[in-house]
């Protein structure tokens, strides 16, 4: 479930915290140390209270369901993400930044054999490529084949903004936690694969770049069962799943897979991607005109598919619409002001 969870949201477009964890001791090298600072959960709402918009933002609303053979067996539940550029309120240089703030909630009636309510939030300077905080509170049930449930309940932090990286670990169900600050080897940020991933989609879509493919694709680290796993990906031009206008949607094909010299070739990912302007003009969304040149992602997924051992998990954009106006019913893309196809 994490591995099924990291491969999506790797497109989502966020990455999980680096690590296992814990008490877990880091690798030799570098100039990691343990710190006395402990962090509580309210940290990502003060990050989010912090932060100062400068545009309206974006909201993208996803929902996550377990197939097999084409059929939909269950929902997992949906995601929220927000969006948004401007800069910190304590930061005396005020930086542009961009945020995303993430959650995934289970449906009303959530199935027991899988219960998401994870939470993070991804603070990085504008374009994405610098990532300066990520924290996480992951929170989730699972139950494989009718055996006894498991709980995984996890909260990480990850600050770049001072002199030395700092990271604090917890696990809520046992109480063991970590705090450490200084570098570690081989150690990337977490997010910022993500959004390289995403400019280069951009490009390729845009025509800037030629496709990709296992021998061209640049490296994207994603980090799976705790270890930081390379993986490449093709790109091609192809029709989403899902309900939309397919006739309509210029949509790029993006295939992700494990590199050729990573440890393991499971939780090969295909995903469905649409520059955001072409997005707002589908739905019919009326948003300001800055939002459009400048928006807080480059490219937005709609639809993801991950293949896991039995069956696949798949999400599909649901929603979308500005902040201004995340109060009305969301926009999807077959809802246009033309009435859609």
């Amino acid at each position: 479930m994490n591995r099924t969870l990291t491969l999506l949201l790797l497109l989502a477009p966020a990455a999980f915290a680096d690590g296992a964890g814990g008490g877990a001791a880091p690798p030799p090298g570098g100039t990691e140390r343990d710190s006395d600072r402990v962090e509580a959960l309210d940290f990502p709402d003060r990050i989010r209270a912090a932060f100062r918009p400068d545009a309206p933002g974006l909201v993208l609303t996803y929902e996550f369901s377990l197939r097999l053979l084409g059929v939909t067996l269950f929902r997992l539940g949906e995601m929220r993400i927000e969006a948004m550029t401007g800069s910190m309120a304590d930061d005396a240089d005020a930086a542009p930044a961009c945020l995303l703030d993430c959650r995934m909630s289970p449906p009303t009636a959530a199935d027991p054999r899988a219960v998401l309510r994870d939470r993070f939030v991804l603070l990085a300077n504008a374009g994405g490529s610098k990532t300066l905080v990520f924290t996480q509170l992951a929170d989730k049930s699972y139950r494989i084949l009718g055996g006894r449930p498991k709980r995984y309940l996890r909260f990480d932090v990850n600050d770049y903004r001072g002199a030395e990286p700092y990271t604090f670990r917890t696990n809520l169900i046992t109480g063991t936690s970590a705090a450490r600050i200084g570098e570690r080897p081989g150690r990337e940020r977490p997010g910022e694969s993500v959004m390289a991933l995403l400019n280069l989609l951009a490009s390729v879509h845009a025509g800037s770049k030629a496709d990709v493919d296992e021998q061209s694709s640049p490296r994207f680290f994603a980090h799976v069962d705790g270890e930081s796993r390379p993986f490449v990906v093709r790109t091609s031009r192809g029709d989403p799943p899902g309900e939309f206008p397919r006739a309509r949607l210029d949509a790029l094909r993006a295939d992700v897979r494990a590199a050729p010299e990573a440890k393991t070739h499971q939780g090969r990912l295909s995903a469905w991607v649409l520059p955001f302007p072409d997005l707002a003009r589908e739905a019919g969304l009326a948003v300001r005109a800055d939002l459009v040149r400048r928006p807080p992602v480059p490219i937005v997924p709609l639809a993801a598919d991950v293949e896991l051992a039995v069956g696949t998990v798949r999400a599909v954009l649901k929603g979308v619409a500005s902040m201004e106006a995340h109060a009305e019913a969301p926009q999807t893309p077959g809802n246009s002001r033309n009435g859609g196809s």
